[in-house]
């Protein structure tokens, strides 16, 4: 027993020596005590965060640490097998530091907008994990997103007809078509969560709510990238902070004008139950919009997370959604062998004429090119840089012991454009999605997840690929998509908390005659 004790003791002593330590990390020179904190608040360092992170994979390796002020250690992670043991250390309740912004402004500076939840996007660990459990079961089931499908298709129908409407003598898109494409994202979720058309798209509208909540949402989201990388001086001196004001305003129009249209229809929900019961009828499942059916789960009749939920549904779902969609359409313009192929598999499957041919469930599943279109669309031009963790046991990466409470990032967009793991990385090639294709690649399945994976996997990725799928159909069963590069220029990724386009969608839309 003693033999084998002093034989551990040893083996620790030993070990000591020879083990790797955080410390040991490979790490690019820094500035005393602040490290790279100024560089990662450099807004043209954000702004070439993806060719940035390439640059130190290729002069520091795959494991490459950082030191920042309200993040130490920061550890950038290239090789997929490191980012497969984080996700598998991840546990039930994953902490997400990039929400952690979200999370501290609204369980503490802004408590009293959000006094009983932060909801699932400004939550960390158990309380995140009480929001998640109650409103995963009716978001992530196969068949959660195809219950809202035939309105789905009637909206981004009659966004074509109006595009098709605001084109100039040139066929081409307004200046302001990515703000259209946000109205159709807000008019195509609110839908889904609200069973509520806001008819919000038209220049007409009197609901000029929808449009501050566009533009309020945009201000958000590029401030929040601010706020990962910043100065922890904004937590306890906002104010003095000039753009914090900024993004204060944002946050609070945002929930004042999502709490609005929540407000109104969780009422009219209860109202309809109210008198569905008294005739001792029930709205079936699937014609429930999301909100009914989180108020059906709330617990003791509490319709705060519900509400939240509802909120937050609203919010994300204007700019990620938005900004794929719009990312697809260019990507398909701009490649017309690809998009030809596309069309063809529409015209076959569903058909010819966007009126009278409805899309169903059975038809995504005979769609393989309309899959791969987005799946590539995603890997070349990404709507988030990567995925965040705060690690909460010890691990070992690239062989160094990662100690507890270590900051993670996983940057997809940087890995999504290496050849190391996409041959050709970027070239729009919807084939390397298809199984079997001879150019189908061979990239290790953690080397791009834009949806992440686990426990935390985006809980709205079915809504968003039915959303942008749909349109995509519906515009290209009604026009040929072009773009002239030689006019306006390539379309770039802008990185922000939500990455968008760096310029507006000067698409031209050619009408298809139906023959």
């Amino acid at each position: 027993m003693l033999r084998m004790k002093q034989v551990n003791i040893l083996w620790l002593q030993v070990r000591k020596i020879v083990t790797k330590t955080v410390h040991d990390v490979p790490s690019p020179p820094g500035l005393p005590i602040l490290g790279h904190t100024l560089k990662l608040m450099d807004r043209n360092y954000l702004q070439n965060m993806a060719a940035n992170y390439r640059a130190l994979n290729d002069t520091y390796g795959d494991l490459v640490r950082l030191k920042i002020l309200s993040a130490d250690p920061f550890l950038i992670l290239f090789d997929p097998e490191d980012i497969q043991a984080v996700y598998k250390g991840d546990g039930k309740q994953p902490f997400a530091f990039g929400f952690d912004p979200i999370h501290h402004y609204r369980r503490t500076m802004r408590r009293d907008l959000f006094p009983i939840t932060g909801g699932l996007i400004g939550e960390q660990k158990e309380g995140w994990f009480r929001v998640r459990s109650v409103v995963q079961q009716d978001m992530l089931r196969p068949q959660s997103a195809f219950y809202y499908i035939d309105e789905l298709q009637n909206i981004s129908q009659e966004f074509a007809e109006l595009l098709g409407q605001k084109l100039d003598s040139e066929m081409t898109l307004p200046q302001n078509s990515l703000s259209l494409i946000h109205l159709w994202a807000l008019e195509s979720i609110a839908s889904i969560f609200l069973n509520q058309r806001l008819h919000t798209m038209h220049e007409d509208s009197e609901d000029q709510d929808s449009k501050a909540l566009t533009n309020a949402v945009n201000v958000v989201t590029e401030l929040l990238l601010k706020l990962m990388f910043a100065l922890p001086t904004w937590k306890f001196l906002p104010w003095a902070v000039p753009w914090y004001r900024k993004l204060d305003s944002g946050m609070e129009m945002i929930n004042q004008l999502t709490s609005k249209k929540v407000e109104f229809a969780a009422q009219k929900i209860l109202a309809e139950k109210k008198a569905a019961e008294a005739k001792g009828t029930e709205v079936p499942y699937r014609d429930k919009c999301m909100l009914e059916k989180l108020i059906d789960r709330s617990p003791n009749g509490d319709l705060t997370t519900a509400k939240v939920m509802a909120q937050d549904g609203l919010l994300a779902g204007i700019d990620t959604t938005g900004n794929t969609a719009a990312f697809l359409l260019y990507n398909l313009a701009i490649h017309p062998e690809v998009q030809a192929k596309l069309v063809q598999e529409i015209d076959q499957v569903i058909g010819i004429d966007p009126k009278k041919c409805r899309i169903t469930e059975k038809h995504f599943n005979q769609m393989p090119y309309l899959r791969a279109c987005f799946q590539e669309s995603l890997r070349l031009t990404p709507t988030i840089i990567g995925i965040s963790r705060k690690t909460s046991v010890p691990m070992v990466l690239s062989g160094y012991d990662i100690p507890p409470e270590s900051y993670v990032m996983i940057p997809y967009m940087t890995m999504g454009h290496n050849e190391k793991h996409f041959k050709d990385p970027m070239q729009f090639k919807p084939e390397r999605w298809i199984r079997g294709h001879p150019d189908q690649h061979s990239a290790h399945p953690f080397a791009f997840m834009q949806f992440s994976h686990g426990p935390r996997m985006c809980i709205g990725r079915r809504f968003a690929t039915l959303e942008v799928c749909i349109l995509a159909i519906k515009l290209l069963q009604n026009f040929h998509l072009d773009y002239d590069l030689d006019k306006w220029g390539p379309v770039n990724v802008q990185v922000a908390f939500v990455n968008r386009p760096d310029k507006e969608l000067r698409l031209k839309l050619f009408p298809r005659t139906i023959k």
